[in-house]
């Protein structure tokens, strides 16, 4: 029997595109995609933040996602040992922080594809009007 991965470790790993299964307070498991991780480092204390989404919950809209506090167990994390708990966020201003770093991210993304695409098809357009001139 395959043993369920630590949840934090899951949101930490950059390859892994598993569902992140949480446990509800009836301890019912629920599966979420992870959206977006964002490091909240600032000089008083370094905070970790993740937008995650529910996978069969019907009471959000296609576009909405929940963000969710990771916090470590600092002993195990001084033991290279990644554990501790992830809370819902309720805060406002913390919610749209990190909703504002992913839209953010999400900009420049569509930005350099957009470049991708245009240089792409400007070399095309160039082929084709070198081949017509030659003929």
């Amino acid at each position: 029997m395959a043993t369920e991965r630590n949840p934090l470790e899951m949101i930490l790993d950059e390859e892994c595109f598993d569902p992140i299964i949480l446990y509800n307070e009836k301890n019912e498991p629920i599966k979420f995609e992870q959206v977006f991780i964002y490091p909240d480092q600032n000089e008083d204390e370094d905070r970790f933040y993740a937008i995650l989404r529910p996978e069969d919950d019907r009471k959000l809209a296609e576009d909405e996602a929940l963000v969710y506090e990771l916090l470590f167990d600092e002993e195990k994390l001084e033991n290279d040992e990644i554990d501790g708990t992830i809370k819902e966020v309720d805060d406002v201003d913390i919610v749209n922080k990190v909703f504002d770093a992913y839209e953010k991210m999400y900009q420049e993304e569509l930005k350099k594809t957009k470049q991708k695409s245009t240089k792409t098809s400007s070399k095309t357009t160039t082929k084709k009007t070198t081949k017509k001139s030659t003929k």
